[in-house]
């Protein structure tokens, strides 16, 4: 006996020097030594420019590894040239890439059951869709999934294709485009027709302003971006979905 209680797990820390103790059976931590450090980011540098340099061949005014820079300038002037295309390519993608993160974060692409119907209020909504005869189906799908909402009272205040407005000239349309856009509560911008006819529609947000009328802008379908112009001048983008659609209006309106 050595008057340790061999039962107790700790008892061996507390050890009398014998050879069988914990702390002389512990290892000595070894200590990474110079050569085991990680290498000098600007020494490798200049071993990959003495490395081009070697490849590339010819005579050279500065000697890569004594002077970087200058060889970079005055013998190298293509890896400085390479290096600014690759930056400016990633700085592309990226910003390409946040416009479509930030369009798909400011858009609602999903009628989710989690997302509840807004109340509508038990009145006629009146609505101006603005409008082309080329892009009528998109103008017309915006029509249905009005008709569809069986709680939406709404009336059709745009322009449709089988009643056109008549007019004598492009200021007599202008004119009575004003009147329609003046008696609607809210005026939808669907975003797809506008590059085919942004002047117009162009004019109907700025009537849309003037008579302090809520816009919505409806997010055009894949990977088209939204039109500038719209996104700043509406009061709220939305996906096309029925539903944020119909909740836009229930809440502009």
């Amino acid at each position: 006996m050595n008057g340790r209680d061999d039962t107790d797990p700790f008892s061996a820390l507390f050890s009398d020097g014998n050879s069988d103790s914990v702390l002389d059976a512990t290892e000595p931590t070894s200590v990474p030594t110079g050569s085991d450090q990680p290498p000098n980011l600007v020494d490798l540098g200049k071993d990959l420019l003495v490395g081009y340099a070697d490849w590339k061949g010819g005579q050279v005014e500065h000697d890569p590894h004594d002077d970087p820079l200058r060889y970079l300038w005055n013998d190298a002037p293509e890896l400085i040239i390479a290096a600014a295309a690759a930056g400016y390519l990633s700085y592309k993608g990226a910003q390409g890439l946040g416009g479509l993160v930030s369009a798909g974060s400011t858009t609602e692409d999903t009628d989710s059951p989690a997302r509840p119907r807004l109340p509508l209020d038990d009145r006629p909504y009146r609505v101006f869709v603005s409008h082309s005869w080329k892009y009528s189906d998109q103008r017309e799908r915006i029509e249905k999934f009005l008709d569809d909402e069986e709680r939406l009272d709404w009336q059709n205040f745009s322009v449709p294709e089988d009643d056109p407005l008549e007019f004598e000239d492009t200021n007599d349309l202008r004119q009575q485009l004003y009147q329609q856009v003046r008696q609607a509560n809210v005026v939808v911008v669907v975003a797809g027709m506008y590059v085919s006819h942004s002047e117009w529609i162009e004019e109907e947000i700025e009537m849309a302003k003037h008579f302090e009328k809520p816009i919505i802008g409806v997010q055009p379908n894949g990977n088209e971006r939204l039109p500038v112009s719209v996104r700043d001048a509406a009061d709220e983008i939305v996906g096309w979905r029925q539903r944020s659609i119909v909740n836009a209006i229930a809440k502009h309106g």
